[in-house]
């Protein structure tokens, strides 16, 4: 008899095993454990971010989290102390457990700070083609998830001479503010002829050989020229690559009359076109003085080229040439 209430006493206190089972899968669901990789949305770490079943306590902050879209790592030394600080049961299982915490963020694209100057810039007066150059040290802008990808730009100042501007990027409604100091210059354009194509020396330049591009002004080199027309019908003096910018020393009138080549040689009164042959001893274009032979009589003298192998000579070189 004894044996017997000895035995319910036992089982009494231990349960079935069925039931211990049971209660050891529960105390196993509900032990503290370690989130390796955590991403949070604002600007503060919770004990709940970082550890599992933390029960009422998982709302308390433990640490500033990092900048948005930057990351900061959490040692076992920095886990195991706020776990006791927090009365956690839990302890690493060696030195090199650690938690990555990251911020969320929206990611500012350098064209929409761009287009947001350009438009401050534009009601401000600046006038013509422009174009707003960026500090290089703008890179990788992250907001904060709550500012939803909105921002300002306060306190621009533009320097008309040098075009240089500061300004004070925010934004606006996020707690802890956004402030961000930007730098650049509001630089001008101006629009010039440039080649579309490698044109070859003597080659003459046609109208489809050009393209316009808008550049920097400062950009502009000495003698640039800045009129298709100025372009259009002239010869190259040498090689020149596409995309450059025509210099005047660049370009030069196509040579009409060659060297060594018979020409026609016109002289022209209100009455009367008298022609005749001769041989160029120079070469010439349009409206360049140049010598000549006269194949019959093998006299020299001088002419204005008025087209492709073709010459003017003047009344009085004529009557001189007669009186020899």
């Amino acid at each position: 008899m004894k044996a017997i209430l000895l035995l319910l006493f036992v089982i009494a206190i231990a349960g079935s095993p069925a039931a211990a089972q049971t209660g050891v899968a529960k105390t196993a669901a509900k032990a503290v454990a370690l989130r390796t990789d955590v991403t949070v949305k604002d600007g503060l770490v919770r004990l709940g971010d970082i550890f599992r079943n933390s029960g009422s306590k998982a709302k308390i902050t433990i640490a500033y989290a990092p900048a948005p879209g930057r990351q900061a790592v959490l040692d076992a030394s920095w886990l195991s102390e706020t776990a006791d600080r927090h009365g956690l049961d839990w302890r690493p299982q060696s030195h090199l457990d650690q938690v990555v915490v990251r911020r969320a963020s929206i990611p500012l694209a350098r064209d929409a700070i761009i287009r947001k100057l350009s438009e401050m810039v534009r009601r401000r007066g600046q006038k013509g083609n422009f174009r707003i150059e960026l500090s290089y040290r703008i890179q990788n802008i992250h907001l904060p998830i709550a500012s939803r990808g909105n921002f300002a730009i306060r306190d621009l100042r533009v320097d008309e001479r040098s075009g240089r501007f500061s300004g004070l990027l925010t934004a606006p409604g996020v707690n802890p503010p956004v402030r961000l100091n930007i730098y650049g210059r509001v630089q001008k354009l101006v629009a010039v002829p440039v080649l579309t194509r490698r044109i070859r020396k003597g080659m003459v330049i046609r109208d489809a050989d050009i393209a316009v591009r808008k550049i920097v002004d400062t950009g502009l080199p000495q003698y640039a020229l800045l009129e298709r027309t100025d372009i259009v019908g002239m010869a190259a003096r040498y090689s020149l690559r596409p995309g450059i910018t025509i210099r005047r020393g660049d370009v030069r009138p196509p040579i009409l009359v060659r060297r060594g080549e018979l020409v026609t040689m016109e002289i022209r009164t209100p009455y009367i076109l008298v022609t005749a042959r001769g041989r160029a001893l120079d070469s010439g274009a349009r409206g360049d003085t140049i010598r000549l032979r006269n194949t019959q009589s093998k006299k020299k003298l001088e002419a204005k080229v008025i087209g492709p192998g073709r010459v003017s000579v003047s009344v009085s070189t004529a009557a001189r040439l007669a009186a020899r």
